[in-house]
Parts: structure tokens; sequence; C-alpha cells
């Protein structure tokens, strides 16, 4: 699903928002926001730009619409799975919860030996991961091949291991302290926060 354009170039990213890091941080990709400030990564190290109100901010607000659009034209290829996610193995597909999902314990994408199996979790309002809940990708399968997307705020507990693209549509999203994302943190219209990841 190669949608993201220039986002792809960024791990944290808002299109209205402030974006806020507390205590020390390690990141490499940019860091953006079009409407909002950026605030707390003078103790992190960052591998990237960071990017306020500018060409590059505006080009990933037109990105970010687009990609979150096409994502939720994709068919829904799973309908019956509980708003429930975890301490389970799930094969390539896009997973629809019809209202609000969470994620807790372990979870294991196997792609079967696919490198171009898709893996999309669309939920239909918040979307919310338990403290130390992991993603683990199997036999071939790639993050940038994993997305996420809620109608609302993503918040991702602490100690979390996630992996692939996390969309929150006009809602924050959060990563709290001691969090390793392999992807990136993106939201249409909301704050982004991180700690301490």
């Amino acid at each position: 699903v190669d949608v993201l354009g220039s986002l792809k170039q960024y791990a944290l990213f808002t299109s209205s928002g402030a974006v806020a890091n507390a205590a020390t941080s390690g990141i490499v990709g940019n860091i953006g926001t079009h409407l909002g400030i950026i605030s707390g990564f003078t103790t992190s190290t960052q591998v990237g730009s960071k990017n306020t109100a500018n060409a590059a901010t505006a080009q990933a607000v037109v990105d970010l619409a687009y990609a979150y659009a096409q994502i939720k034209l994709l068919p829904n290829t799973v309908t019956g799975h509980l708003a429930a996610f975890g301490n389970e193995t799930l094969l390539k597909g896009v997973y629809y919860t019809a209202g609000a999902g969470s994620l807790a314990g372990t979870i294991t994408l196997d792609a079967q030996g696919d490198s171009d199996a898709i893996f999309v979790f669309k939920f239909n309002g918040a979307f919310s991961a338990a403290a130390q809940s992991k993603v683990i990708l199997k036999n071939g399968a790639r993050r940038c091949n994993v997305f996420w997307t809620s109608e609302g705020a993503t918040d991702i507990g602490t100690f979390s291991h996630m992996k692939g693209t996390i969309i929150a549509n006009a809602g924050a999203a959060t990563m709290a302290a001691n969090g390793n994302l392999e992807g990136r943190l993106l939201s249409t219209a909301g704050a982004i926060g991180f700690s301490t990841g």
C-alpha cells in the first residue's frame, strides 16, 4: 500500500496540533506539524528535520489526507473479529472493527512467505494498546505494509513495541513512556504525544 508520499520521511506528524515529547527519546525520521508547535525534544536524539508551517508540512497535510482516504477505501476482508486484539496470530487482510478497538498482549502478523502481504486494522472509533503490547512480524511480514487507523484518538501504552504506520483521524495520537515504534505516528487533526521512546 504505497500511499504515504512525503510522509515516508516522517516519524511523527500532525496536520493540526502540537507535537510534544517528554524526557529523552531517540527518533529516526522527520517531525512535523502544519498548525502547531514542536516541543520537548532538546535532550533527545533525532536523525531528521523538524518542520512547522512550511512547504513540506503543507504537502504532508495533503499526503496524509490522501493516505487516510485510500486506506479507508480498501475492501474489508475480516469483519467478524472481536474489537479486542492480542495473544494471537493473524494472516494478511483488512481487519475492520465497527467501533472502538484495542490491543493487549502479543499479536503476530504472519505473511506466510509473502513479502507483499498487507495488514490493515481499521477502527471506526478510538484505538488503544495496553501497556506492554507487542507486534511481531513473521515469515516475511514488513512494517511498511502494516497500518493502524482510528476514528478519533489512538493511545499506545507504556513499554509497548508497535510496528507499522498509525493514523489517528481527528484525534490525538500518543505513545506512553518506554515504547518502541518501528513506523510512524500520525494524526489528521490532533496532538502528537511521545515519551522516552
